[in-house]
């Protein structure tokens, strides 16, 4: 086989494989900025805590036999420790406020409480020891809560009960190895930093505790609008606290704040006039109208407070309900089996609606009770973020963070500085430095290799038995030729599909054409087909590829090429479009496998591997990345033994009589706080490891991989600074200590490089060399040129998570057996039954 190589712009080329590097593989080292600032705290300070409790407390509901309420317990509900969400909760942490400066303002009369850190919940910390250690107050003043049952309010403060003094040497007790070690520490830091972000009167916070500002002319992003909903931008930040070892094995504590760019409808302004807001709205809309539902989408999941009679003047005790949904017109809904919601609020509240027509809000109340609201009686509750806001292309912060990230760095603190006052951060307790600089190098991409000087692709598939799907009256007769041309073009084989053409009955399209290698379709994008398209080529194991009907339009109106297409379809059906030139493609010893674990109503796992495929007819054996999932209860030891054992056993069936020399496995779907999981998987697996009789004991790396992480960088050039390139690694000043830790970037515009945690290793591992394989793994993808985010096996692993569980949702959710979850069931009926992977011929690739 003749294997030309491609020097694909873009890449940094220049090294041969023979055997061993002709170079190292390194451009060289880099300097880059970082988001991270440490937080400084001398030795000889401490941090002292204290315990809040505020409880409310409040009539009777039940009176007793007699009318009274003197033989019924009170109420009492603790808002310091508060177990509601969102909203609910932002609005406990409210009440908490009020009620702790009260204390300290009027009744223990603090000038200021400037060296006092409250987290609005039940944690004061301060660097000075109190002069009381143990204080109780009942405070009966009205003005603190409006609820017409409202009591008193118990207040109490004492010395923590979990530990009352920390210092820095508390940091040490943080490690990867115990991973709630060390926690109670940084809890008190992220008490300290709200307590410095809520004196800033710049800023408000949601209950995310992100902080936004209120004008962002301070850093010259201007405001958006967005008419539908009502809609402007807001920019904020989003601080997070981490403990870092790097490379000196002495914890360090850092402060990685991220700007947030996001739209916000305004407070406190009745539904109908959101609604009002939307193209085509009219006073009798209807829920099942077109309109309708794109309004209850846009809606839905947004916090309301009621707006009407005694409720209207509650101030922070207003009662607070989440839209679920859209129903019939006051005027249509029953109330209480009596008459309408129209009639009832003339009657009740003599309120006679504006809008008797109009679809109604669909909520629940505490009790999980149905309830029903005109739109125009509810408003929004404070600070609602868009529901299920995409950022646009356009977004001007996505544009300057990867056009002038020097500018968005010069933004990023000034932000900084209005929600974390330098007075608040530089004083004789503590310091926060500025931005952190790092060290790192760049990695050389690899060669892509293709067959033959025409360039030609590696293992292309035979399409021979193929077909082309329209929507009746939209056939594009000759795009099946044009397309069979583009990959003799590539492949120099392929057959012309036949084209068919539906109407309406998708899935019998889909059953005639069981036994296709691949079913072409084209659709309007209006018609929003794919979630229907991927479940039925899962229901009927017809793999399907899928071209908007104006994008083949288009293709044949212009003569456009149809490379992408071509290596996408290809690469579906187990294709390789190219190999790399660094010996990836040489795994016949060493297994990579990517695993996805999907926690939902029941867990999906997804698990890729390079089961190497027989009877290609290639001079050599290739690598081909099959995929398939599984369900299971949980992602247990037990589990993960067995789809473990599964793929080594798969791929020893095609390397007879020879188990793997090297395994390295990637996982995502877990947690910092659930690494120990990840070390108790190797064992488990590794231990059960059995070839020809006898135990076997391969080298292995078992690697967490997380792209949701605060860490963010860019990279200097002297005074220039620029987005990170492709293949920069961190691996020196922030890696912990054991195993091993690297941050790798490959992506195109983001700005947080993926981070690597080695969590077990069968002896301390040579970093570089697994730096050197990930970055090969990213760029090995094969439905493009460019590299990915993550390790090729491990994207594949996630999408087949993906499509297995958006499966179980459009099959109803699992078989059941007398009212339990039958697992073996629902893996053969919705999965790939026991066997991981099967016969079946789509399992192969999910890209």
């Amino acid at each position: 086989m003749l294997w030309h190589g491609g020097m694909v712009p873009g890449f940094n080329n220049g090294r041969v494989w023979n055997g061993t590097w002709e170079t190292q593989p390194y451009v060289g080292p880099v300097t880059l900025i970082s988001n991270l600032r440490e937080i400084v705290l001398p030795p000889e300070k401490t941090i002292f805590v204290y315990d809040i409790k505020v409880d409310y407390v409040f009539e009777p509901v039940l009176p007793a036999g007699d009318g009274s309420t003197k033989n019924q317990k009170e109420r009492v509900i603790s808002v310091s420790n508060s177990s509601r969400k969102n909203k609910k909760l932002a609005q406990d942490k409210r009440r908490c406020r009020i009620v702790y400066n009260k204390v300290i303002k009027e009744i223990l009369n603090f000038e200021n409480d400037d060296g006092l850190f409250y987290n609005n919940q039940g944690t004061l910390c301060t660097f000075q020891m109190l002069k009381m250690s143990k204080l109780s107050l009942v405070l009966e003043d009205n003005s603190i809560c409006k609820h017409p049952t409202f009591l008193r309010v118990d207040f109490s403060l004492e010395k923590s009960k979990k530990q009352f003094q920390y210092t820095v040497e508390d940091l040490k007790n943080i490690s990867c190895k115990t991973p709630q070690g060390g926690q109670n520490y940084l809890s008190v830091w992220d008490t300290i930093m709200y307590g410095i972000a809520d004196h800033s009167s710049k800023t408000y916070s949601t209950e995310d505790g992100n902080r936004y500002l209120k004008s962002s002319d301070s850093i010259g992003l201007q405001s958006t609008e967005h008419q539908e909903g009502m809609l402007s931008s807001a920019v904020g930040m989003k601080s997070s606290l981490l403990a870092l070892e790097g490379s000196t094995k002495t914890p360090h504590l850092y402060l990685a704040p991220e700007i947030q760019y996001d739209m916000f409808h305004p407070e406190y302004t009745t539904v109908a006039e959101i609604m009002e807001s939307f193209h085509g709205f009219v006073p009798n809309l209807h829920m099942n109208s077109e309109i309708g539902k794109r309004i209850a989408n846009s809606l839905n999941g947004l916090d309301i407070v009621l707006n009407y009679g005694r409720y209207a003047n509650m101030q922070e005790d207003r009662v607070i309900m989440t839209i679920t949904g859209f129903t019939d017109s006051p005027k249509n809904k029953i109330y209480k089996n009596r008459i309408s919601h129209y009639q009832r609020f003339i009657a009740d509240y003599d309120l006679k609606l504006k809008y008797p027509d109009l679809m109604m809000i669909s909520t629940t109340n505490d009790e999980g009770e149905g309830c029903f609201f005109p739109p125009e009686v509810v408003t929004l509750a404070s600070y609602q973020r868009k529901t299920y806001w995409k950022v646009q292309k356009n977004d001007p912060l996505r544009k300057l963070q990867i056009e002038t990230p020097d500018l968005s760095i010069q933004k990023t603190d000034t932000l900084f500085k209005a929600v974390y006052p330098e007075s608040k951060t530089n004083n004789s307790f503590f310091s926060i430095s500025t931005p952190v600089q790092l060290d790192g190098y760049v990695l050389k991409a690899p060669n892509m290799l293709y067959r033959g000087p025409e360039r030609l692709l590696c293992l292309p598939t035979l399409m021979n038995n193929w077909v082309m799907i329209f929507v009746q009256g939209e056939e594009l007769p000759n795009f099946g030729r044009y397309l069979g041309d583009q990959f003799r073009v590539h492949t120099k084989v392929s057959n012309d599909p036949p084209w068919v053409s539906y109407t309406g009955n998708l899935e019998f399209t889909f059953q005639a054409q069981r036994g296709r290698q691949i079913a072409v379709i084209v659709t309007k994008k209006e018609y929003n087909l794919h979630n229907t398209i991927r479940n039925l080529e899962r229901k009927h194991d017809v793999p399907c590829y899928e071209i908007t009907y104006e994008y083949a339009k288009k293709i044949l109106d212009q003569n456009l090429p149809c490379s992408k297409i071509v290596n996408e379809i290809n690469a579906k059906l187990g294709g390789l479009n190219f190999i790399l030139d660094d010996g990836l493609y040489d795994l016949q010893r060493r297994l990579i496998i990517g695993i996805s674990i999907k926690k939902e109503s029941l867990t999906t796992i997804g698990v890729s591997a390079n089961i190497q495929l027989r009877n290609t007819g290639m001079e050599e054996r290739r690598p081909i990345f099959a995929s398939s999932y599984k369900y299971v209860e949980s992602a247990s030891s037990t589990e993960f033994k067995e789809i473990f054992l599964k793929t080594v056993e798969a791929f020893i069936k095609n390397i007879p009589y020879a188990p793997p020399e090297k395994i390295v496995v990637y996982f995502s779907g877990i947690s910092e706080n659930e690494l120990h999981i990840v070390d108790e998987y190797a064992k488990c697996g590794l231990d059960s490891l059995v070839f020809g009789g006898r135990k076997i004991s391969p080298k292995a790396y078992f690697i967490v991989v997380s792209e949701n992480h605060p860490i963010q960088c860019y990279q200097t050039y002297g005074d220039k600074v620029t987005i990170l390139a492709n293949g920069t690694v961190i691996d020196q000043n922030l890696a912990p200590s054991l195993p091993g830790e690297f941050f790798l970037f490959n992506g195109n515009g983001a700005l947080n490089p993926t981070k690597y945690t080695v969590v077990y290793s069968h002896k301390p591992p040579v970093i570089r060399d697994l730096e050197c394989l990930t970055n090969s793994l990213c760029h090995a993808h094969q439905t493009g040129t460019n590299p990915i985010n993550i390790p090729s096996p491990l994207k594949i692993a996630e999408n087949a998570a993906k499509r297995g569980a958006k499966y179980l949702n459009y099959r109803k959710g699992p078989k059941m057996r007398n009212g339990v979850v039958d697992l073996y069931a629902t893996n053969r009926s919705h999965g790939y039954g026991q066997d991981l992977f099967d016969a079946r011929r789509d399992f192969y690739i999910d890209y």
